[in-house]
């Protein structure tokens, strides 16, 4: 896409562009699905309060650009509701899915001076947008939010290197069993709760891209696992864990 032509992103300032929704940060935070989880889990009142005051609580349609790989990092986005894919573009010209980031996760952590990943809404997503700048500021005076962050960044680092090790070493049912078995790790930290059912918001290509395969190759990985009784396909992207002990054993390479 040329520079010309590219969407505006929601990161070039925090006064919103035209045609995106805002709503009143006290009516986003009691409605806010990252409420407890997250940064927000981990702070007491006041931290949260000064938190909220620097926040904007800004709204995403279906595969629009949140930030672009190679802007200036300027802002910071926290996640409420929604699921974004992190893309990077090769050599070549072709994308990487390099990850998906969901309810809780904070975008643009990065120390570097430009953005290291494009972050694109997968789902309409909504999210409170902070000055890097105003959050550094805060760190000095809250260093639990500082520790919390510096958690979130640690886990972003350990997921890349749980990602380099799907791409080089494991086949390919080993690849989609483990990106099953890590959805359904995330969706049961954000409710708090066991759960075998699985919506799988992002489409096959998004998944393909991200683990190294075509879509046909995930499509038909998906049928064997559905025919072995591993898994239960209800809708394209409503998926039931019958066997999750299998799925896992899968995931480590026990293909037995």
């Amino acid at each position: 896409m040329s520079e010309g032509s590219r969407q505006t992103p929601l990161e070039t300032s925090l006064e919103l562009p035209c045609g995106l929704r805002q709503d009143p940060q006290a009516a986003r935070c009691a409605r806010c699905g990252a409420r407890t989880i997250g940064v927000c889990g981990a702070l007491e009142d006041e931290e949260l309060n000064e938190l909220n005051r620097l926040a904007v609580a800004i709204s995403a349609d279906s595969d629009q650009t949140i930030l672009y790989e190679g802007d200036p990092a300027t802002n910071a986005f926290n996640i409420s509701k929604g699921t974004v894919r992190l893309t990077r573009l090769l050599a070549d010209g072709r994308r990487s899915v390099i990850g998906f980031m969901f309810t809780g996760d904070f975008l643009g952590l990065s120390h570097s001076d430009t953005y290291v990943y494009s972050a694109e809404a997968v789902t309409p997503v909504e999210a409170c947008q902070f000055r890097k700048k105003e959050l550094n500021d805060l760190f000095s005076r809250f260093p639990k939010l500082e520790s919390r962050l510096l958690e979130l960044v640690t886990t972003e680092l350990i997921t890349a290197q749980d990602q380099m090790l799907l791409l080089a070493r494991k086949t390919p049912q080993e690849k989609v069993a483990s990106f099953l078995v890590h959805i359904k790790k995330r969706l049961e930290a954000f409710s708090g709760s066991a759960s075998e059912k699985l919506i799988l918001s992002m489409p096959r290509v998004d998944i393909a891209d991200h683990l190294g395969l075509t879509p046909e190759t995930v499509s038909r990985t998906l049928t064997r696992f559905t025919e072995a009784g591993v898994i239960e396909i209800h809708e394209r992207r409503d998926i039931t864990i019958l066997d999750p002990d299998r799925l896992e054993d899968v995931a480590a390479g026990d293909l037995n």
